[in-house]
């Protein structure tokens, strides 16, 4: 049997990650997995916090048995924390979610897209579609920019962590979008990572000055996340999108073991990233409903917020 001290905790399951992302929130450890407590309009919910993709435990077991004790001890802790709703992502591969819906919780499988081994990029590279190729060959002439932590890049080179944020919030806007994630946030999160070596920005740049796309990247040793990427649509036909992603998967291949697009149900991005000759790999959503009324103020939210990316 395997547990969480014998494999690898993802980087969104360390405590500086979650300190970072919770800033100005509450959170602890129940059974071993950091849960975002938060308690609004009379109510208690664990859900996951801002640009986290994973959540739950890495805890795993190849013992039925096993498996079905800890589900027992997850779904009892929940329960003695009196909430009204529970929501969190579990890793790919993890045995969990099955185990906890005879405790009364729902699953869904959700798909993300990976590179699994940068070993030999140019193999990979050669993977790409032909619809690829022909867009980064009209990106080739972009200037790319790497991340530079002070408030102005050091000769005209670097990206900020400033620029990044509000060049994301520029594109949203001409999208007709507002930015869900505030500059404390990013500051919060982006600080913490720098901290760990576990983040850089990347962006493209034309010769008039004008950003086309950019990413911002977190990373370990196992995997680099594709984690906000954003895109002028002034720009869409320059090919930056593809280029970004090259350039990214360039960058995983020097710290990380695969790469992982935060792969999207949506058909299109979907199809956008299979033509890096990505795999589908998944995961699933766990959720409880403790409180029915909890569906109605979660309804009221996300109809409030719909606009926000």
């Amino acid at each position: 049997m395997l547990n969480s001290d014998s494999i690898n905790e993802p980087l969104f399951l360390h405590d500086w990650w979650m300190d970072a992302v919770c800033v100005g929130k509450h959170w602890q450890r129940v059974e071993g997995m950091p849960c975002l407590l938060r308690q609004r309009w009379g109510t208690r919910f664990i859900v996951m916090p801002q640009q986290t993709q994973i959540g739950g435990t890495a805890w795993t077991s190849d013992n039925p048995e096993a498996i079905r004790r800890k589900a027992a001890e997850i779904a009892h802790a929940l329960h003695n924390l009196k909430l009204d709703y529970y929501y969190q992502h579990f890793p790919i591969g993890s045995p969990l979610p099955e185990a906890l819906v005879p405790h009364g919780f729902t699953i869904r499988r959700h798909t993300t897209y990976r590179l699994n081994d940068l070993s030999r990029l140019d193999d990979l590279r050669s993977r790409f579609s032909e619809n690829k190729r022909r867009q980064l060959r009209k990106a080739a002439n972009l200037q790319l920019l790497t991340l530079s932590p002070g408030t102005h890049p050091a000769n005209g080179q670097g990206i900020s962590p400033e620029q990044f944020y509000a060049f994301h919030t520029d594109c949203l806007r001409r999208q007709g979008k507002r930015i869900a994630y505030t500059w404390t946030f990013f500051h919060s999160l982006f600080t913490a990572c720098l901290q760990h070596d576990a983040c850089t920005i990347l962006a493209l740049r034309d010769g008039q000055g004008d950003l086309h796309a950019a990413v911002f990247l977190v990373y370990d040793a196992d995997t680099c996340y594709f984690l906000i990427p954003c895109y002028d649509p002034r720009h869409a036909k320059s090919g930056a999108g593809a280029r970004i992603v090259d350039e990214a998967i360039r960058f995983a291949a020097s710290h990380s073991r695969a790469f992982d697009f935060e792969g999207s149900m949506i058909p299109g991005v979907a199809n956008h990233y299979a033509q890096f000759g990505s795999t589908p790999a998944y995961f699933y959503e766990v959720e409880r409903f403790y409180n029915p009324l909890f569906r109605c103020l979660m309804s009221a939210y996300q109809w409030i917020n719909r606009k926000k990316r």
